[in-house]
C-alpha cells in the first residue's frame, strides 16, 4: 500500500468503521496474506458485544491493513469490500476512477495486478470484469 492509499483509509476511517463489520472481510484478508496469523487470531477472538466494540474492531483492522507488508493490500482490501457488497465504501476511498496507482506490485494471483483499486471500481461501475 502506498502513502496515498493509506491516507485515503485514514481520512475515511470513521465512515468505514461505522459501516463495515470487520468479520465480513477478515477471513479474506487472512487468506490473501494481508493479515498475519497473530493479527488474524487477535481480531477473530475479539468478538464485539456492542456497537462501539464493533467499530473499534474495524478500526483495529484498518490499522493492521495499513501496516501490512503485502504490497497489494489496498487492492485486496478493495476486493474484500466488493465481495462483502460494499461498493459504497469502494467509491468513498476512490472517488475518481482515473489514475492508476504507481506503487502496485505485479503478482499473478491477483486479477488487478497492473491496476489500482480505482480501476477496479471503474470496472464495477461499468459492470465489466477486470
Amino acid at each position: 500500500m502506498n502513502q496515498q492509499e493509506s491516507d485515503r483509509i485514514t481520512y475515511n476511517t470513521e465512515v468505514i468503521a461505522n459501516i463495515l463489520k470487520a468479520d465480513h472481510i477478515i477471513d479474506y484478508l487472512y487468506q490473501e496474506k494481508v493479515l498475519p496469523e497473530a493479527e488474524y487470531e487477535e481480531l477473530i477472538e475479539a468478538e464485539p458485544r456492542t456497537a462501539t466494540e464493533r467499530k473499534n474492531r474495524t478500526k483495529r483492522l484498518l490499522i493492521l491493513l495499513k501496516k501490512s507488508p503485502n504490497k497489494n493490500s489496498f487492492v485486496i482490501f478493495c476486493q474484500a469490500l466488493k465481495k462483502a457488497g460494499h461498493v459504497d465504501l469502494l467509491e468513498l476511498i476512490n472517488p475518481t476512477p482515473s489514475t492508476p496507482s504507481s506503487q502496485m506490485e505485479t503478482d499473478s494471483r491477483y486479477s488487478l495486478q497492473s491496476s489500482s483499486c480505482v480501476d477496479f471500481i471503474f470496472s464495477i461501475r461499468l459492470n465489466t470484469s477486470v
